[in-house]
């Protein structure tokens, strides 16, 4: 079983509901669990509809106020830790960004690298500018990108993959 955790912040306009639900379908192991990270527009009752359309495997956590991306991911994956309390030896828990910049059709791979390396704890994607592709990023958000993608590689122990 795999859970995502999706931050979600007034992204009632732009929310790709139908990969969601085809992911779902494509992936019977997978499990989403939205969170509503204060949203003035109708993203609440986008989350709520796309749930009722499958209620086991997808949960809406809504936060009244807005507490930002990182705060919004980890009450979402203290919910999905509750949720699966006692059932993580089958499983994994992430996080993937709501706009499907990486698209869930890359999930396999993520999970290609946890089950044929048992030591690996996590797994990250990002982004990197190629050419022929116009990745849209300020310079502040690139560098403090950069740093965290730099130290996720120095961590003693982490593997290269």
């Amino acid at each position: 079983m795999v859970t995502l955790v999706i931050p979600c912040y007034n992204e009632a306009q732009r929310l790709p509901k139908q990969s969601f639900l085809q992911a779902l379908q494509d992936q019977p192991d997978l499990h989403f669990m939205m969170v509503n990270d204060g949203s003035r527009d109708a993203t609440l009752r986008m989350l709520e509809q796309l749930q009722q359309a499958n209620p086991d495997r997808i949960g809406v956590l809504d936060l009244v106020q807005n507490v930002g991306k990182a705060e919004a991911v980890r009450q979402g994956l203290l919910a999905a830790l509750a949720k699966v309390a006692g059932n993580m030896e089958q499983g994994f828990i992430g996080y993937w960004d709501a706009d499907l910049a990486t698209p869930l059709a890359e999930l396999p791979r993520f999970m290609e690298v946890m089950d044929s390396k048992p030591q690996v704890q996590w797994v990250m994607g990002t982004r990197i500018k190629m050419l022929g592709w116009d990745v849209d990023r300020t310079m502040h958000r690139h560098y403090v990108g950069r740093v965290f993608a730099t130290f996720g590689r120095l961590v003693p122990g982490l593997p290269g993959v």
